[in-house]
């Protein structure tokens, strides 16, 4: 059986494309595990070299949508900022699983789900960008998910973090871009991306209630106490929805 460790080490701190696409068709029952190899020290950066490393030349602003509309390097560029995010999800689930050997299976293993699928995200997203005249690294990349998530200390602080508050917002970023290049666009690929996100989102965001709700102090007066205490400052739940669409629905 290879080593799941090994395999999470190497899409942490590898430093290409390759090394975070690996083990995208893995099973989880198929790899090991050691408790003993836990990593403890806070990893300050996930490898990155060449066009993955943080920073570059070119626009590091948000392409609005009327650029969008309009141009489809806009449109390559948006969906840049959404493979960053990506890539940034794929090196934290790595990261968590390897904080966190100890923690139950069930949610390991959900984990390394949600770690699969935001892969597979990143590969849709890469090959669409690319149409779109649009190469990975070509837009400025940042750390900006990792610097609020390295500092987890527990399971329960990575399910508030991570899939209560950025995954959550993304049920609303995905829609709102789906539905745009949907109805403005008439770009179905493209849609069909964003929707297939979106969809695959609410899933990870279920799976991080769950154990939100299993862990959550019982003592607090309401989940939504809750969940605001359990957020580090300056992170607030402001931060886990979109600027202009809400999904209700979604949650």
């Amino acid at each position: 059986m290879k080593s799941g460790d090994e395999l999470l080490r190497e899409i942490l701190l590898g430093g290409t494309l390759e090394h975070k696409l690996r083990g995208s068709d893995f099973l989880f029952e198929g790899l090991t595990f050691d408790p003993d190899s836990r990593l403890i020290d806070v990893i300050e950066s996930p490898g990155r070299e060449g066009a993955l490393k943080p920073g570059g030349r070119g626009s590091s602003e948000f392409p609005k949508n009327a650029e969008i509309l309009k141009d489809g390097r806009a449109r390559g560029r948006l969906l840049h900022f959404f493979a960053n995010h990506e890539l940034l999800a794929i090196e934290t689930m790595a990261y968590v699983l390897l904080k966190f050997p100890e923690a139950p299976e069930s949610f390991r293993k959900g984990v390394f789900r949600i770690l699969q699928e935001e892969q597979r995200h990143l590969s849709s997203y890469l090959e669409r960008m690319s149409e779109y005249g649009v190469e990975f690294g070509t837009v400025p990349l940042n750390l900006y998910f990792w610097n609020s998530l390295k500092t987890i200390s527990t399971p329960l602080d990575f399910v508030t973090r991570m899939s209560l508050t950025f995954e959550q917002a993304n049920l609303d970023f995905a829609l709102e871009y789906a539905e745009l290049f949907e109805n403005k666009i008439d770009d179905p690929k493209t849609a069909g991306i964003l929707r297939l996100v979106h969809d695959e989102e609410i899933r990870h965001v279920e799976h991080g209630w769950k154990w939100f709700q299993t862990w959550r102090d019982p003592a607090q007066a309401s989940e939504y106490e809750a969940y605001r205490l359990a957020l580090p400052f300056p992170m607030s739940p402001r931060r886990a929805r979109g600027a202009r669409l809400f999904a209700a629905d979604s949650r």
